[in-house]
């Protein structure tokens, strides 16, 4: 179902650039200058190497369905940020409904908090759904290939595993196609709470049998972009 067109929208579906493939709608968000919602997702996501600003974003993803991309036009790209403070960017939302609780989660993002070691994190993602994992580096700074003309570049955030208490049914706590993915802390009794902590973007290489995730931390994130959670709301729009 995440990889099917969606009205109204959710996070936590798949979406891309027209020019990309697959990846997540992380969730909505407002502009801090405009009030307009956006949508969240990763720059490889929303952008990519071949991208430019007023691109149309597809949800589906391109990847997932290809047969009418133009009737699953859902917005443009609006800006977007690659660098050590992230990997992120912003699209608008045109001609559908969306509402703002997490497929699978039920919350919607309403703070934000800083990762620490042992922090459990739960994230709703378009090719593993939902996955809980225990935060397990802090401070980490990931060298990743883009391709193109863009490269091999650094990126900040955090380092995740998985939860042995809660685990997934194939082992995996994200896989391609989770690109854009929010990650929401859960309380002491597990149960997911409205506190985002970061911006799913890339995993364990290939041939590796440490099976993890990275995130870009959310407030370096909404701080790159301009854009925060006030004013959205918690219930669905």
């Amino acid at each position: 179902d995440r990889k099917r067109r969606m009205d109204p929208l959710r996070p936590g579906i798949s979406i891309a650039n027209v020019r990309e493939t697959a990846g997540t709608l992380g969730c909505f968000v407002k502009d801090r200058g405009t009030g307009e919602v956006m949508m969240l997702s990763n720059w490889h996501v929303f952008n990519g190497p071949s991208g430019r600003i007023g691109d149309a974003v597809s949800q589906p993803g391109p990847y997932d369905d290809n047969s009418d991309v133009e009737a699953n036009h859902v917005g443009q790209l609006v800006r977007s940020y690659l660098g050590l403070g992230g990997d992120c960017a912003l699209a608008s939302v045109t001609g559908r409904p969306f509402k703002t609780r997490i497929l699978g989660l039920d919350v919607s993002p309403a703070r934000i908090g800083e990762a620490h070691l042992g922090d459990r994190i739960a994230k709703s993602g378009r090719t593993t759904g939902v996955t809980y994992g225990l935060v397990r580096r802090i401070h980490v700074t990931t060298k990743v290939d883009y391709g193109g003309n863009i490269g091999e570049q650094r990126v900040g955030g955090f380092e995740y595993g998985p939860d042995p208490d809660r685990p997934s049914t194939d082992g995996e706590v994200s896989s391609g196609g989770d690109s854009g993915s929010l990650l929401m802390f859960c309380d002491r009794q597990g149960k997911v709470t409205n506190i985002a902590g970061g911006l799913h973007f890339a995993g364990e290489g290939t041939g590796s049998t440490d099976e993890h995730g990275v995130a870009c931390n959310i407030e370096s994130v909404l701080r790159k972009l301009d854009v925060s959670f006030e004013g959205l709301g918690t219930a669905d729009t």
